[in-house]
Protein backbone atom coordinates (compact mmCIF):
# COMPACT_ATOMS: atom_id res chain seq x y z
CA UNK A 1 0.00 0.00 0.00
CA UNK A 2 1.45 3.12 -0.73
CA UNK A 3 2.22 5.86 1.98
CA UNK A 4 -0.12 8.65 0.80
CA UNK A 5 -3.22 6.33 0.44
CA UNK A 6 -2.86 5.29 4.17
CA UNK A 7 -6.03 6.74 6.28
CA UNK A 8 -4.51 9.46 8.03
CA UNK A 9 -6.20 10.50 11.57
CA UNK A 10 -7.70 14.22 11.56
CA UNK A 11 -8.93 16.32 14.85
CA UNK A 12 -12.12 18.08 14.29
CA UNK A 13 -15.38 19.30 15.79
CA UNK A 14 -16.94 16.20 15.71
CA UNK A 15 -13.81 14.59 17.00
CA UNK A 16 -10.78 12.42 15.48
CA UNK A 17 -12.10 11.53 11.89
CA UNK A 18 -10.86 9.06 9.02
CA UNK A 19 -9.40 10.62 5.93
CA UNK A 20 -8.00 9.27 2.69
CA UNK A 21 -6.05 11.03 0.02
CA UNK A 22 -6.27 7.76 -2.27
CA UNK A 23 -10.34 8.47 -2.85
CA UNK A 24 -11.89 11.80 -3.13
CA UNK A 25 -15.38 12.07 -1.93
CA UNK A 26 -18.09 11.34 -4.00
CA UNK A 27 -19.14 15.01 -4.67
CA UNK A 28 -15.67 15.33 -6.40
CA UNK A 29 -15.59 11.88 -8.45
CA UNK A 30 -16.04 11.70 -11.93
CA UNK A 31 -19.37 10.63 -13.37
CA UNK A 32 -19.06 9.90 -17.46
CA UNK A 33 -21.75 7.84 -19.32
CA UNK A 34 -20.64 4.10 -20.41
CA UNK A 35 -19.77 3.98 -24.35
CA UNK A 36 -22.58 4.12 -26.53
CA UNK A 37 -23.18 0.76 -28.54
CA UNK A 38 -22.36 1.41 -31.83
CA UNK A 39 -22.55 -2.30 -33.45
CA UNK A 40 -25.93 -3.44 -34.70
CA UNK A 41 -27.49 -6.69 -33.96
CA UNK A 42 -27.72 -9.98 -35.86
CA UNK A 43 -30.85 -10.62 -37.01
CA UNK A 44 -29.97 -14.76 -35.03
CA UNK A 45 -29.12 -12.60 -31.76
CA UNK A 46 -32.51 -10.78 -32.30
CA UNK A 47 -34.56 -14.35 -32.78
CA UNK A 48 -32.83 -15.80 -29.32
CA UNK A 49 -34.09 -12.81 -27.38
CA UNK A 50 -37.68 -12.85 -28.78
CA UNK A 51 -38.37 -15.77 -29.77
CA UNK A 52 -40.71 -16.70 -32.89
CA UNK A 53 -43.86 -14.98 -32.11
CA UNK A 54 -41.46 -11.96 -31.17
CA UNK A 55 -39.89 -12.17 -34.68
CA UNK A 56 -43.19 -12.83 -36.43
CA UNK A 57 -44.28 -9.27 -34.45
CA UNK A 58 -41.46 -7.14 -35.26
CA UNK A 59 -40.57 -8.36 -38.86
CA UNK A 60 -43.88 -7.13 -40.76
CA UNK A 61 -43.45 -3.62 -38.66
CA UNK A 62 -39.60 -2.83 -37.98
CA UNK A 63 -36.21 -3.29 -40.49
CA UNK A 64 -34.80 -5.73 -37.79
CA UNK A 65 -31.30 -4.92 -39.52
CA UNK A 66 -30.85 -1.61 -38.25
CA UNK A 67 -31.42 -2.31 -34.51
CA UNK A 68 -28.90 -1.25 -32.13
CA UNK A 69 -29.99 -2.24 -28.79
CA UNK A 70 -32.92 -4.49 -27.66
CA UNK A 71 -34.05 -4.83 -23.57
CA UNK A 72 -36.91 -6.33 -21.95
CA UNK A 73 -38.36 -4.12 -19.21
CA UNK A 74 -39.92 -4.90 -15.95
CA UNK A 75 -42.57 -2.68 -17.15
CA UNK A 76 -45.63 -4.48 -18.41
CA UNK A 77 -48.39 -3.07 -20.39
CA UNK A 78 -51.69 -4.75 -21.61
CA UNK A 79 -52.33 -6.60 -25.06
CA UNK A 80 -55.85 -7.68 -24.95
CA UNK A 81 -54.91 -11.07 -22.94
CA UNK A 82 -57.45 -12.34 -20.02
CA UNK A 83 -54.40 -12.91 -17.24
CA UNK A 84 -51.72 -11.37 -17.84
CA UNK A 85 -50.12 -7.98 -19.27
CA UNK A 86 -47.10 -8.67 -21.11
CA UNK A 87 -43.53 -6.96 -20.67
CA UNK A 88 -42.50 -3.73 -22.44
CA UNK A 89 -39.55 -4.05 -24.92
CA UNK A 90 -37.43 -1.12 -26.08
CA UNK A 91 -36.00 -1.50 -29.68
CA UNK A 92 -33.51 1.30 -30.69
CA UNK A 93 -32.68 1.87 -33.98
CA UNK A 94 -30.60 4.58 -36.22
CA UNK A 95 -33.48 6.99 -36.31
CA UNK A 96 -36.22 6.07 -33.64
CA UNK A 97 -36.83 3.75 -30.41
CA UNK A 98 -39.54 1.68 -30.84
CA UNK A 99 -41.65 0.74 -27.42
CA UNK A 100 -43.09 -2.84 -28.10
CA UNK A 101 -45.29 -5.86 -26.24
CA UNK A 102 -46.82 -8.65 -27.65
CA UNK A 103 -48.27 -11.67 -26.25
CA UNK A 104 -46.29 -14.73 -24.86
CA UNK A 105 -48.06 -17.94 -26.94
CA UNK A 106 -50.36 -15.40 -29.00
CA UNK A 107 -49.52 -11.83 -30.43
CA UNK A 108 -53.00 -11.09 -28.54
CA UNK A 109 -55.64 -8.83 -29.56
CA UNK A 110 -53.38 -5.76 -29.52
CA UNK A 111 -49.97 -5.74 -29.63
CA UNK A 112 -48.43 -2.93 -28.43
CA UNK A 113 -46.23 -0.86 -30.81
CA UNK A 114 -45.35 3.14 -30.11
CA UNK A 115 -42.43 5.02 -32.16
CA UNK A 116 -40.53 7.91 -30.93
CA UNK A 117 -38.09 9.69 -33.24
CA UNK A 118 -34.66 10.29 -32.15
CA UNK A 119 -35.13 14.09 -33.12
CA UNK A 120 -37.87 14.50 -31.26
CA UNK A 121 -37.27 11.59 -27.87
CA UNK A 122 -36.55 12.99 -24.86
CA UNK A 123 -34.91 10.80 -22.64
CA UNK A 124 -34.46 10.72 -18.19
CA UNK A 125 -33.20 8.11 -15.75
CA UNK A 126 -33.23 7.51 -12.59
CA UNK A 127 -30.23 5.71 -11.13
CA UNK A 128 -31.79 4.75 -7.80
CA UNK A 129 -34.45 2.41 -9.25
CA UNK A 130 -32.83 2.03 -12.65
CA UNK A 131 -36.25 3.60 -14.53
CA UNK A 132 -35.63 5.09 -17.97
CA UNK A 133 -38.18 7.72 -18.72
CA UNK A 134 -38.85 8.14 -22.84
CA UNK A 135 -41.12 11.66 -23.98
CA UNK A 136 -41.61 12.76 -27.22
CA UNK A 137 -41.25 16.37 -27.41
CA UNK A 138 -43.20 16.83 -30.08
CA UNK A 139 -46.38 15.29 -29.04
CA UNK A 140 -48.10 15.65 -26.02
CA UNK A 141 -49.15 11.77 -26.42
CA UNK A 142 -49.35 9.13 -23.23
CA UNK A 143 -46.15 7.35 -22.93
CA UNK A 144 -45.76 4.16 -20.78
CA UNK A 145 -44.77 5.04 -17.29
CA UNK A 146 -41.28 4.83 -16.71
CA UNK A 147 -39.71 1.85 -17.84
CA UNK A 148 -38.47 0.06 -15.05
CA UNK A 149 -34.29 -1.86 -15.98
CA UNK A 150 -31.40 -3.42 -13.81
CA UNK A 151 -29.48 0.10 -13.28
CA UNK A 152 -26.80 -0.96 -15.43
CA UNK A 153 -29.03 -1.59 -17.99
CA UNK A 154 -30.67 1.44 -18.06
CA UNK A 155 -27.49 3.29 -17.76
CA UNK A 156 -26.11 1.94 -21.14
CA UNK A 157 -29.71 2.46 -22.71
CA UNK A 158 -29.49 5.93 -21.35
CA UNK A 159 -26.01 6.41 -23.07
CA UNK A 160 -27.31 4.47 -26.42
CA UNK A 161 -29.92 6.84 -26.51
CA UNK A 162 -27.96 10.31 -25.28
CA UNK A 163 -25.30 9.53 -28.25
CA UNK A 164 -28.10 8.68 -31.35
CA UNK A 165 -29.88 11.78 -30.04
CA UNK A 166 -26.19 13.63 -30.64
CA UNK A 167 -26.06 12.21 -33.84
CA UNK A 168 -29.17 13.30 -35.39
CA UNK A 169 -29.40 16.70 -34.27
Amino acid sequence: MPVDAIPQTVEGAGGPQQTSDAFPPPSLRAVALPIPRTQRLCAAGIAERVGLLGMAFLRPVLDVDDIYALERSRTRVDVGLWWRHAPLWLILQSDAVHLVAWGRSTLGPRPWLQTVPLTAVQVTYNHVVGALVIQDRDDDETLPPPLGFDPVVGYQLWADITARCGQVD
